[in-house]
């Protein structure tokens, strides 16, 4: 057999925190945002992988992101 099945699931959620409605000094928004992908090869297992990010702007002209995240790429059908 020379092939590969994949199965995939993506999820992402976008929570804003606080609105400039707030009226939080040094705070026009911040937001977070969280995601996950999780993957299964029918030649290789399983992998999950998450994302989160935080942004923020503290006026309207600047805005701040960092994130932190895994990636995983699976082998070439000729690596494995």
């Amino acid at each position: 057999r020379n092939g590969r099945t994949v199965k995939a699931l993506f999820g992402e959620l976008f929570v804003p925190l606080v609105a400039s409605e707030a009226g939080v000094p040094l705070v026009e928004s911040l937001d977070l945002s969280l995601a996950g992908r999780y993957e299964k090869y029918s030649d290789f297992g399983s992998t999950t992988n998450p994302k989160v990010a935080l942004i923020w702007s503290p006026v309207p002209t600047l805005t701040l992101q960092s994130s932190y995240g895994t990636s995983f790429r699976a082998p070439t059908l000729i690596d494995k």
